[in-house]
């Protein structure tokens, strides 16, 4: 409740990515209508010439609003809706990991609300309106327990090593399927994780359940990374060339200053100050736990658990430096290929995300350790004192969060979905090459006698054409992305080329008579790679039905 304090209001501020994301549900829904799951390429987009937005941004969370839409609920509404959601699996994630890491509930309590309320987190949720960011947040807990258990339990046990496995897939495939950009920070924040406990990650033990772990993501994920993979080879869209060219970002990266601004105006251009950068801080009570880990290591040098408060402190502030502006990023964008493919996250700000989860293990930690020390008849007191004072700065951050938001944003009231402009594309990544705003929405043709359109409903357009002595052309206003088909009534297919401005072009013989019918069909290998995970997911929730199951007659 205290991180959806923004959501009890009539409207909803006009977040930086806003448009596209809610553009997006409108299209999840609009595909729903039409018989069509999953989405793939809708025609809501660019009124009726559609865009595949859901081919290379995983949306699988998004049809909870879409749903919404469906039944009733106006865009402001759905959207609220789902930022709910997502705030209440954040803490019930963030809890269940926390716990499993710490084996302390009050310490899972506190750190859940440290995390779910964290500045940055609340930047991106209400001023970015950057939903797979937030969306990927959700999982960042759990991925974190997955790698905990992994590197700190007995990895000779079959149990658990299957176990830490499937938590570790579980935790990487949400994250594969809400934000790709997310999933690049956390593969190389991983990478350098492995590296730094190498002598524990080069056990055969551990390699085989890392192994195992990313054969289940490999099939938990195949639904959105196989039509993905297939796209990002075979399409050439504007994300293509993006890759090619050397990103300068380092510009954009933090100061150190910025991550002590706990208490500046959070927006940035889209509030009525259009201040220049926003709110990149992790919030004052994760600053203060990693100062306090920084403290405890200085001057406590043999107490128990050092090593692992060690770790938490030093990949934070590798994170956080990661996010600066001292980092290299663009001596790394200009001489190496992995430093380019790096700098596509277009902000090191990003970052800070990891910085936030890191910085949390270190609040966990320092938690954990103060609940169990024994102060002597106080104790109690004192303990509940230290929570008491990390719940009042948690609501005092959140309430400072609300009256920034509330005096600062714009507002939008939208309705329904005619209030929103199809054209919404963000940086319009997966716009073909050569795009041009230049669009007729008219069928037209060359050689025949006639074309007339007959119908549409959604990605499907049946015509009507009768062809003259020689082979004739037809174009239709639908962007020639991979995956139309053109059929007639007899279930002859015709091989479509790209017309004007990449739209569908297709031959038909001499004097041709007959239906034509245009429409976006899924090769077969991606119904295979979604049959794949559907049974990857049936199998694990059966595995993990028949556990409980044997826990409960164990017990």
């Amino acid at each position: 409740m205290l991180s959806s304090l923004p959501l009890f209001t009539s409207d909803i501020g006009k977040g930086h990515d806003l448009y596209f994301h809610v553009m997006r549900i409108e299209a999840l829904a609009d595909s729903l209508m039409h018989g069509v799951f999953p989405n793939r390429v809708s025609t809501l987009w660019f009124d009726g010439y559609g865009y595949p937005a859901s081919v290379y941004y995983g949306d699988i969370l998004l049809y909870i609003p879409a749903v919404m839409r469906i039944i009733g609920f106006t865009v402001v509404t759905s959207y609220k809706i789902y930022i709910l959601s997502i705030n209440i699996g954040t803490a019930v994630f963030g809890y269940f990991s926390f716990k499993r890491m710490f084996k302390n509930k009050y310490s899972a309590i506190m750190s859940t609300m440290v995390y779910s309320t964290a500045t940055y987190r609340l930047v991106n949720v209400y001023i970015r309106s950057a939903v797979g960011e937030y969306t990927a947040m959700m999982f960042l807990p759990v991925i974190a327990c997955g790698m905990y258990m992994i590197y700190t339990g007995d990895m000779s046990k079959k149990k658990e090593y299957f176990k830490s496995a499937t938590v570790l897939a579980v935790g990487m495939s949400g994250l594969i399927g809400c934000h790709i950009l997310s999933t690049e920070m956390v593969c190389f924040i991983l990478a350098i994780v492995c590296i730094i406990l190498f002598k524990k990650t080069f056990k055969l033990a551990t390699l085989r359940v890392l192994g195992i772990a990313a054969a289940e993501t490999i099939l938990l994920s195949a639904y959105f990374v196989i039509p993905f993979l297939d796209y990002y080879k075979n399409v050439t869209v504007e994300i293509n060339e993006t890759m090619e060219k050397i990103p300068y970002i380092q510009y954009q990266g933090c100061s150190i200053a910025e991550y002590f601004a706990v208490f500046r105006d959070v927006f940035s251009q889209f509030s009525v100050h259009e201040n220049r950068r926003l709110a990149a801080t992790p919030g004052f009570i994760l600053l203060l736990a990693l100062i306090v880990g920084v403290i405890v290591l200085f001057y406590q040098k043999k107490h128990t658990g050092r090593k692992e408060l060690a770790f938490y402190v030093s990949m934070s502030v590798i994170s956080l430096f990661i996010a600066s502006d001292m980092f290299p990023w663009d001596r790394l964008a200009a001489r190496t290929s992995f430093g380019r493919l790096l700098a596509q996250v277009q902000f090191p700000w990003r970052y800070v995300t990891m910085g936030i989860m890191f910085s949390t293990l270190v609040f966990g930690y320092l938690f954990k350790k103060l609940t169990e020390k024994d102060f002597g008849t106080k104790t109690r007191y004192f303990q509940l004192g230290a929570a008491a004072c990390v719940a009042i700065v948690s609501l005092a951050a959140s309430m400072y969060f609300d009256g920034a938001y509330l005096d600062d944003i714009r507002f939008n009231d939208w309705v329904d979905g005619g209030d929103i402009n199809p054209w919404s594309v963000g940086s319009g990544e997966y716009k073909l090459d050569k795009f041009s705003d230049d669009l007729s929405h008219k069928v037209s043709f060359s050689n025949m006698q006639t074309v007339k359109m007959l119908e549409r409903d959604g990605s499907r357009m049946e015509l009507y054409c009768e062809g003259i002595g020689i082979p004739g052309t037809v174009q239709v206003p639908i962007f020639n992305y991979k995956g139309y088909v053109v059929t007639d009534d007899s279930g002859n297919s015709y091989k479509i080329f790209d017309g004007d401005n990449n739209t569908v072009k297709f031959e038909l013989p001499p004097n041709f008579e007959g239906n034509i019918t245009i429409d976006f069909k899924e090769p077969w290998y991606w119904r295979g790679s979604e049959i794949i995970s559907l049974a990857a997911v049936l199998i694990l929730i059966g595995a993990g039905t028949d556990r409980g199951r044997n826990n409960c007659l164990q017990g």
